[in-house]
């Protein structure tokens, strides 16, 4: 039932004046529920017992570290987006904000406040995109549960629950993910990846990072970590990089059975500050990225089946 809903869902939004009318509903009940956030959050803050959330420890049998990153114009909705990461159903071992240092003085009170309530604030240098994980592999290791996450996202609070139900042996597993080729190995523009269903696992899978990811424990190595070569490849597309390198590694992606509900804060990506609009250009950004990968590395499927063959 749910399936046939999406395509009328979809038909629907084909017919002339629907779809901007869709959008229109779509966004108005974002915004609504960004003001009620807004209203509700500070008070759990401040009345830890009015909160129903419960929340566990994780089942993993190695740490579970949470990290993400900011910059200051998004600083603005940082501390919302940090609230709903404190209140998830599972409880990680350490949630960590990695900031630049030159960025420090610009932190608000709001996120500085947070760490009274379990947040790890980190200074580190300014790897841009980079610095969500790869100072997460180098302070905690590649034998630890790494997830990510953006920084300007609502995230239900059992976001990180049904990211960790997922299958994870030799698996990375996303939220949201896409084919970077097709069954032959033939790569098309990334504006024509198609999604993968939900619960697919394939070593054509690439990764999304705005709905979180879980690298599970030597997924990623130490040449994960190489920033240098990593900027000439990917400048910007962290998600190509390190797709590329746990695909290498012998590791599939899976996208999770069930998506949460998230949504970017209204305003987040104005004025150009999302990372997508940076990296999907026309004639660049992703493509080119995939293109130097290649190049460099050579096709991720051919590594993938040597490394399992390996093993």
């Amino acid at each position: 039932m749910a399936l046939v809903a999406k395509g009328w869902r979809q038909r629907l939004q084909r017919v002339p004046g629907l779809r901007a009318l869709w959008s229109a509903q779509h966004g108005l009940r974002r915004y609504v529920l960004y003001l009620g956030l807004r209203a509700w959050m500070p008070l759990l803050s401040r009345y830890p017992a009015l909160s129903r959330i419960k929340s566990r420890p994780h089942h993993l049998t190695t740490p579970l570290v949470v990290s993400l990153t900011s910059h200051p114009p998004r600083f603005w909705c940082l501390a919302l987006t940090l609230q709903c990461l404190l209140r998830q159903t599972v409880r990680p071992d350490h949630l960590i904000l990695w900031i630049a240092h030159e960025h420090k003085s610009e932190l608000p009170d709001a996120v500085l406040k947070l760490q009274m309530r379990g947040l790890d604030i980190r200074y580190v240098e300014d790897l841009k995109s980079y610095k969500k994980l790869i100072p997460a592999l180098q302070t905690f290791g590649f034998d630890v549960n790494h997830v990510i996450v953006d920084d300007d996202m609502y995230q239900a609070p059992n976001w990180l629950e049904s990211l960790l139900d997922a299958p994870s042996e030799n698996e990375v597993v996303c939220h949201f993910g896409r084919y970077w080729c097709d069954e032959q190995g033939r790569v098309s523009t990334y504006r024509q990846w198609p999604a993968m269903d939900p619960g697919a696992v394939s070593c054509r899978g690439f990764i999304i990072g705005h709905g979180g990811v879980w690298f599970p424990p030597v997924s990623l190595g130490p040449e994960a970590c190489d920033y240098e070569l990593a900027v000439q490849l990917c400048p910007l597309q962290d998600d190509v990089w390190f797709t590329w390198h746990a695909l290498m590694r012998g590791y599939r992606i899976r996208r999770t059975p069930r998506s949460t509900r998230r949504f970017s804060w209204p305003g987040a990506d104005a004025n150009g500050v999302a990372l997508s609009d940076q990296n999907n250009p026309q004639h660049g950004g992703n493509d080119l990225a995939i293109e130097k990968m290649i190049k460099h590395y050579g096709s991720p499927l051919s590594s993938f089946e040597a490394r399992r063959k390996s093993q």
